[in-house]
């Protein structure tokens, strides 16, 4: 009967094939999303941190770090009035724009997670999401703030008034095991079911990131 040849591995393929499986990495797990973000804007303040030309509500078409920083905390502090905190889940209609930076961010803040649902979702869906979520908080720009009812407490994004609170950074009464955003399923199997994702897992993805793939100044990255 015919044998099989015998493959016997080189020591270089073997030093391949270990570091295939060797996928144990340090990171900072003690951090959560918005220590990361406070930590550049303390790095670099002035430097541009979004860029939107088309969202005229700011009077603005770029934000420095510092600004950026500014406004996410005013909203953080009248977020944790309105009693978001940890385990507290958000929801946020909004098209892309500084209100969509600015909100997700200024939940991270105030401790809660962020539940982002696409505006042009039909009523029942989004009412649905809201629910199942038990969202008590909804953030919303004006053209977005009829996508479906709501019973709870709704947060103007483009009011100037929702900018009341303090510009220090909040006390950080959150944990890294404490979720950082909720994305929901498509249903399309059934009823859609919530992701959750907690800081440390997002803080893991981007150590990894900016390790196997930095990301320097002048670099310009796309939104997908």
């Amino acid at each position: 009967m015919p044998t099989t040849p015998s493959i016997t591995a080189t020591e270089t393929d073997q030093d391949r094939i270990d570091g295939f499986n060797r996928t144990e990495h340090p990171f900072p797990d003690h951090l959560t999303l918005q220590q990361l973000f406070e930590a550049q804007v303390s790095q670099t303040p002035d430097a541009i941190a979004v860029i939107c030309d088309h969202d005229k509500a700011f009077g603005t078409s770029t934000m420095t770090f510092a600004e950026l920083n500014t406004r996410t905390n005013r909203l953080a502090h009248a977020l944790r009035a309105s009693g978001v905190g940890p385990g507290s889940i958000v929801g946020l209609i909004v098209e892309r724009s500084f209100s969509m930076i600015l909100g997700l961010l200024a939940v991270l803040k105030a401790g809660g997670a962020y539940l982002p649902i696409a505006p042009e979702n039909p009523p029942d869906r989004v009412r649905y999401l809201l629910d199942d979520a038990g969202v008590r908080v909804l953030l919303v720009q004006n053209a977005t703030s009829r996508s479906a009812p709501f019973d709870g407490e709704t947060i103007f994004l483009e009011n100037p008034e929702s900018y009341r609170g303090s510009e220090e950074n909040p006390a950080i009464v959150n944990q890294p095991t404490d979720l950082a955003y909720v994305i929901y399923t498509s249903g399309s199997t059934g009823r859609p079911k919530g992701v959750m994702v907690e800081h440390r897992s997002v803080v893991n993805r981007l150590h990894w990131m900016q390790v196997a793939y930095p990301i320097a100044p002048g670099d310009v990255i796309l939104q997908k």
